[in-house]
Order: C-alpha cells, then structure tokens, then sequence
C-alpha cells in the first residue's frame, strides 16, 4: 500500500514534471514567435526608413542633400546589417532553443521511459538544478535582451542626434555661403558701379579736355581767320583808297582780285565802295567851296557815275564811264577854281 502511494506520488511528480517541461515549451516558442515579431518590426522599420530615404532622395537636389543621402543610406546600411546580425542572432538563438528543447525532450523521455518508477533523490536534486539553470538562462537571456534593447535605443538616439547636428552644420553651412555669396555679389556689384563711375569720370574727362582743346584750336583758328580777314580788308581797302585817289586800274584790279580771293577762301563777301567823291569834295582849299551850285552839280554828275561803278565793279563800261566822268570832273573843277580846288592828279602812280 505504501509502495503505492509512493508509486502514484512518483508518477503525479513525474506527470507534473512533464507538465512543466510543456508549460517552457511554450513559453520558448512565444518567446521564439515574439524574436520573429520584432524581427518582422525591425525588418518593416528598415524597409520604411528605406521608403522615406528614397522620397527624400526624390526631394533634395543640392550637394547637401547628397551629402545627406550618402550619410542616410551608410546609417541605413548599418542598421540593415545590424539588423540582419539580429536576425540571425535570434535564428540562432531560436535554432539553440530548438535543439535544446529537442535534448531536453527526448532527455525527459528517455527519464520517463527508464525512471518512470523508479525515480531517486538524486534525480530530483538534478531535475531541480536543471529548473534552476533554465531560470538562471532565462533570466540572463532576459537581462541581455533588455541590454540589447537599451544599447538599440541609445544608437538610435545617438544617429538621432547625429543626423540632426549634421543637418544643423549643414543649415548653417549653406545659409553662410548664402550670405558670403550675397556679400561677393554686393560687393562686386560696388566694385563694377565703381569701375562704371570712374570710366564715366575719365570719359567725361577727356571729353571735357578734348571739348576744350577743339574750342581752344577752334578759337585759334577763327582768331587766325579774323586776323587773315582784317589783313585782306586792310590790304583790299588800302587798294580801293589808292584806287579812289590815283584813279590807277592797278590799284582797282589789286582790290577786285582780293575779294575774290576773300570769298573763295570762305570769308563773307566784302564791301567794296570807290570813295573818289569824298576825295573831290575834301580837295578844296576852303570846304565851303564844295557847297557851291556848280561844285555840287559836278559832285552830283560823279554821285552818279561813281554808285554804277559800287553796284557794278564787274563792268567795264561802268568802269570806263566813271573814270571819264572822273577825269572830266577834275579837269572842270581845275578850269573853274584854279588853285582853290587841288587835283588829286598829282599823288597819281
């Protein structure tokens, strides 16, 4: 009877012990489902940081971007290669629980098959040992997992922060080469407005120095001109004067052929005007004499003669009829007054 109940307490142990061994059976494939879970999480992480790399990628077009990328798809190969490391980390550990569950399977049937009845003190001490060795394994896989986790998250945290500095540096990289190439522009934009204003101011210069040099040259010129001009005048009225006095066609054609030669070299045409009534009139001893009837009459006739030959210097006949109107004035001047009236006649060449 004792025997029995011995027998039947084995057998409930060894039925509880069983029990046990499929109590972490499942425990091992919810924890074995769970590694394959968060490697399905990780997996599907990867993949949609890898979606949001290539929308970015479709995003930044600046050498900055590409910096980024390149900076974003190295940390994507890391963290695919770590994530690969775990995966195959966990299909390891999985392939272990595997096998060992296997070992302690067919260990716990074998111990059922040959201790089923006979089950000794020493196997408890050694089954009892065994469950502490599987607490102690789970509870350093636990301890090493959650690590795992706590390093996972302080890398993220730490590529975190570094994406975040780098695209700081970056930001302020680019906003400083916006404002030097601001300054560069605004700085050449002086310098050119600089260069404009003092090309102007040269121009301007040597327009002004060239606008006063041809108002000097022209000034000359004209000066050189007027002078020119007064000496053919001169010469040409010296000529008419003589002419008016000497009656000689030397001193008429002298006069007539300089100015021709006045208005062939551009001066104005000048005026030239006999004058031997004045020399008449002023050849009387006493100038009231001038103011007698005959005298006037005489002065009147050689008026006459004398403004044909002004309007017409060209014609021969006016000129021939003045000079014997002229001549015939004086001679009637002479007959009437005697030596109250002096003939020019005698300055003649």
């Amino acid at each position: 009877m004792k025997q029995n109940i011995e027998l039947e307490a084995k057998i409930a142990q060894a039925e509880k012990e069983r029990q046990n061994e499929e109590i972490l059976a499942k425990e091992r494939a919810t924890e074995l489902k769970k590694l394959q879970e968060e490697e399905a999480t990780q997996k599907l992480e990867a993949e949609k940081k890898e979606q949001e790399f290539l929308a970015a990628q479709a995003v930044q077009e600046t050498k900055a971007a590409a910096a980024k990328k390149a900076a974003a798809k190295a940390n994507l190969a890391r963290m695919k290669r770590k994530h690969e490391l775990q995966r195959r980390k966990a299909e390891a550990q999985l392939q272990m629980l595997k096998v060992k569950q296997q070992m302690e399977a067919e260990t716990a049937i074998d111990n059922e098959k040959t201790n089923s009845f006979k089950l000794e003190d020493d196997d408890k001490e050694a089954a009892a040992a065994l469950v502490q060795q599987r607490s102690k394994e789970q509870m350093a896989a636990e301890a090493k997992k959650e690590a795992e986790v706590k390093a996972k998250a302080e890398a993220e945290k730490k590529a975190k922060e570094e994406a975040e500095k780098k695209e700081k540096e970056e930001a302020e990289k680019k906003a400083a080469a916006k404002e030097k190439a601001a300054e560069e522009k605004k700085k050449a934009a002086e310098e050119k407005k600089a260069a404009e204003d003092k090309k102007a101011a040269e121009v301007k210069a040597e327009a002004d120095k060239k606008a006063k040099e041809e108002a000097v040259k022209k000034a000359a010129l004209e000066k050189k001109k007027d002078e020119k001009k007064q000496l053919f005048q001169k010469k040409m009225d010296q000529e008419v004067d003589s002419f008016s006095v000497t009656l000689n066609k030397k001193h008429f054609d002298a006069a007539i052929k300089i100015k021709e030669k006045m208005v062939k070299e551009g001066f104005e045409e000048p005026k030239l005007k006999v004058d031997t009534l004045g020399i008449y009139k002023k050849s009387f001893t006493f100038p009231q004499i001038a103011n007698n009837d005959y005298a006037i009459e005489q002065f009147e006739t050689l008026a006459i003669a004398e403004a044909n030959l002004n309007n017409e210097l060209g014609n021969t006949d006016t000129y021939e009829a003045f000079i014997s109107q002229a001549n015939s004035i004086a001679h009637n001047l002479t007959e009437r007054y005697k030596e109250q009236w002096v003939d020019p006649k005698d300055d003649r060449e």
